[in-house]
């Protein structure tokens, strides 16, 4: 009984982070996420992508995107400040994020299945990105995930020197 209450209180503190943009449960280019930014070329949307997100072993990371899109863990932040995929890890090919080819179509995007990344080590920070095409260095994906008891919070995105 007590491995089992153990085991309930583990499921109880348990939290689920969706990474989205703009209020919305998921993230597209043509819904908010990518919104021109006064000064940078148009391509450009999110240079800094997400702000750091504050996470606990056994929280889940749950990620919705279009076929236009995929993640990615880099090695460290320096990878992710270059947007250096050498030695990174490919955690969601284009169909994992739900499979919508037409991001624009939000009844596919809001019925769609999320790519749920549990965080299992507590002694290693994530470093996320999108490795299609310019779409780190335009902040797509771009994501810090820190270990922390500050679970939730979120501070400045990470912005390259």
């Amino acid at each position: 009984t007590m491995l089992a209450a153990a085991s309930m209180l583990s499921i109880a503190t348990t939290v689920t982070h969706v990474v989205g943009g703009d209020g919305l449960d998921f993230w597209t280019d043509d819904s908010g996420y990518c919104k021109t930014i006064v000064g940078e070329s148009e391509g450009v949307h999110r240079p800094a992508g997400f702000a750091r997100l504050h996470t606990a072993v056994g929280d889940r990371l749950s990620f919705t995107f279009s076929t236009h899109h995929d993640l990615w863990s880099l090695a460290s932040l320096e990878a992710l400040e270059a947007c250096d995929f050498a030695g990174a890890t490919l955690l969601a090919n284009r169909m994992g994020g739900g499979g919508c080819d037409d991001e624009a179509d939000l009844a596919c995007m809001e019925a769609a299945t999320p790519f749920v990344l549990r965080v299992n080590n507590s002694e290693k920070d994530l470093y996320l990105a999108c490795n299609v095409s310019d779409h780190c260095f335009n902040g797509h994906l771009r994501l810090v995930v820190l270990m922390s008891e500050e679970r939730g919070s979120r501070g400045p995105p990470v912005v390259p020197d």
